[in-house]
């Protein structure tokens, strides 16, 4: 029974593609800037190259899980970390960055932070499922307090159990808009600062071509800095 609805799967998402729509996965916030950049991003790729791409914004986990199966639930990654494809050998990069984006440090007070080495002395938190802060954590041996939501971060902050939130500005430069985190701010400079890019896999390849040279035409006419900025 579940091979045939694996077989069936595969078939219907190979008859989508065919048809000009496909699925692609992402794991964010919807109310964080880094949802609604990512979707107009594709979605402008999508009228250039002839495609109409849905979306399915699910945890990560569950998201490199559907992506190391490939049972044919969806077409590829709309946002994620460089070097995924040497991880999931069935994906193929865009190689243009669909965006690029700093990991910053949210505090109440002007804390000097160049980088990650920085971040020792202070009391961290971030949210969970942020993978590069995830990943960055752990390889400089750093403790955090990990948090289910950015609004319950910023309260973490402001109460003063943390210093520190790290997390990528798209993800937090709406919330502190609100009243209640008017004592926070983003350091400068930033921790760090990544690619982010779109997978697909294998069998779409001539697709991830086209996205990217769609992503290279955009930011040449000035499409991309639109959409940055929305």
């Amino acid at each position: 029974m579940k091979l045939f609805a694996g077989i069936f799967m595969a078939l219907f998402f190979s008859v989508q593609a065919l048809a000009g729509e496909m699925t692609l996965l992402l794991s964010l916030e919807k109310e964080s800037l880094g949802y609604q950049i990512g979707i107009n991003m594709a979605t402008a790729v999508g009228e250039r190259i002839g495609v109409d791409f849905n979306y399915k914004n699910i945890p990560h986990k569950r998201m490199f899980r559907i992506l190391t199966q490939n049972h044919g639930k969806a077409h590829g990654s709309l946002v994620n970390l460089d070097g995924l494809e040497g991880k999931i050998q069935s994906l193929v990069k865009v190689e243009e960055p669909i965006f690029v984006s700093p990991i910053v440090a949210v505090a109440s007070k002007n804390f000097e932070i160049t980088g990650w080495e920085d971040l020792s002395r202070h009391r961290i938190c971030h949210v969970l499922g942020v993978q590069i802060v995830e990943q960055n954590l752990a390889a400089h041996n750093l403790k955090s307090h990990p948090l289910n939501k950015y609004e319950s971060a910023l309260k973490f902050v402001i109460n003063d159990r943390a210093d520190i939130l790290l997390a990528p500005p798209a993800l937090v430069v709406k919330a502190i808009e609100k009243p209640e985190f008017s004592s926070l701010k983003i350091l400068s400079p930033p921790v760090a600062v990544y690619n982010f890019y779109t997978y697909f896999f294998k069998e779409y390849a001539d697709t991830a071509e086209q996205f990217n040279n769609a992503l290279i035409e955009m930011k040449k006419d000035g499409t991309y800095q639109k959409l940055l900025h929305p």
